[in-house]
């Protein structure tokens, strides 16, 4: 039974309703509690929704989406330096903290720091990696078959272990 099509109204209310919990001057303890949980569990019905292939999200191609998930992780790591410069600049130069430009400018910034961290770091070291795993896998692979390999840089199969040993 595909519950998918279901999912979608209850998964945008409780996101609504999380996001109503947190208006207001104040933070009430409601809101301290039940506002993460809410917007969790809305997030989630949506991502089970968008992989639903009966539904419209999955043939919805987001221009982006790609470049944006595979700097999400260098965003993460950086997020928190950016939003404190971006602080500290907006206190100098006397702009308030919750308006608009500021909000824009920590997402800029984070964007953009997020693209230089993933395109000088996090990718030179992923494209490392598939340089050298691929030969590792292979020889374990072979190893683990019985057959013996011979590569520049072959590693001996009496140094990895077999799966039935």
């Amino acid at each position: 039974m595909n519950v998918a099509p279901w999912l979608l109204l209850p998964g945008l209310a409780l996101i609504v309703s999380a996001l109503y919990l947190g208006e207001g001057d104040y933070l009430s303890i409601a809101a301290s509690i039940w506002q993460f949980p809410l917007i969790a569990i809305g997030m989630a019905a949506l991502l089970i929704c968008a992989v639903s292939p009966q539904l419209i999200l999955r043939r919805v191609k987001i221009p982006g989406a790609a470049f944006i998930a595979s700097i999400a992780y260098s965003a993460y790591l950086i997020q928190k330096l950016v939003i404190h410069f971006v602080a500290q600049f907006c206190f100098s130069h006397n702009i308030a903290l919750t308006s608009v430009s500021t909000l824009l400018g920590v997402e800029l910034c984070v964007y953009a720091g997020a693209t230089i961290l993933f395109l000088a770091v996090e990718r030179p070291f992923l494209q490392l990696r598939h340089r050298i795993a691929p030969r590792f896998f292979f020889v374990a692979q072979r190893c683990s078959a019985g057959r013996r390999v011979n590569l520049e840089s072959s590693l001996p199969c009496r140094n990895i272990k077999r799966g039935n040993e």
